[in-house]
């Protein structure tokens, strides 16, 4: 059985969101205050993304856990995004 890994914290949603802008602001030579005012949008994005992506996958696991009452041939299946290769049944696939 899958264990559901915890939900994001705020603290790494802020740094992942950091490290986007950086490259933006290197690759694109934006001005300091774009960026800034950007990255808060981009926190939302990406702070979003990654609950729903959370959500997604911890509901399968749930479900999982009540096959019993589903058809046998329909399983939940979580996102690869969300289990960054620790679903190791869908990897040998």
């Amino acid at each position: 059985m899958e264990q559901a890994f915890p939900p994001p914290s705020f603290i790494s949603t802020v740094a992942l969101a950091s490290v986007f802008e950086f490259l933006c602001a290197s690759i694109q030579l934006l001005s300091i205050t774009y960026c800034i005012a950007d990255c808060f949008l981009l926190v939302i994005v990406v702070g979003v993304g990654r609950w729903l992506c959370w959500l997604h996958y911890t509901v399968g696991v749930w479900l999982q856990k009540f096959s019993w009452l589903m058809d046998p041939v329909i399983q939940p299946t979580p996102l690869f995004v969300c289990t960054s290769g620790t679903n190791r049944r869908f990897r040998r696939q």
